[in-house]
């Protein structure tokens, strides 16, 4: 077979377009495989920041995040010394341990005691609030003697 001159430079101009675009491949092919191990790294990065994220919305569900001013208004409603001891010592259990010190300060600066108001003489309830251990009842008995203090 035989080829002309002409033929043969077409076939080399060919040949030479085509590693010309080989060569472009291979350097976008580089270039997207530095760039694929790039966002794999920041991926791996972010996942072990979500993750860490996620153990700390774990921890932090544990907690009842209370506003003092809500605490303010609803203390202030408050009728009865036993309500509000009941309160007061439900919140001083939720405290969490790490901050239990400033954490108190601030719930004594917001739960200031209540006015208690004076029962009417014809009231003979008796109200008493028995704690125990784990555990709190709260106990409302007509006409009943005071088991504290039995003369009353």
């Amino acid at each position: 077979m035989e080829i002309t001159l002409e033929e043969f430079h077409q076939l080399a101009d060919d040949k030479s377009q085509q590693a010309m675009k080989i060569a472009d491949l291979e350097r976008q092919l580089t270039e997207v495989k530095e760039e694929n191990e790039h966002l794999k790294s920041y991926t791996k990065q972010l996942e072990m920041a979500n993750a860490a994220e996620r153990l700390k919305n774990m921890l932090l569900r544990n907690y009842i995040t209370l506003s003092v001013e809500k605490i303010k208004i609803f203390v202030s409603h408050l009728s009865g010394l036993d309500r509000f001891a009941f309160l007061k010592t439900f919140l001083e259990f939720v405290l969490p341990a790490e901050h239990y010190q400033e954490q108190l300060l601030l719930l004594n600066e917001v739960m200031v005691l209540p006015d208690e108001p004076k029962q009417p003489k014809g009231d003979t309830h008796n109200h008493y609030v028995t704690m125990t251990g784990d555990s709190a009842s709260y106990t409302e008995n007509n006409n009943t003697p005071d088991p504290i203090n039995p003369n009353n």
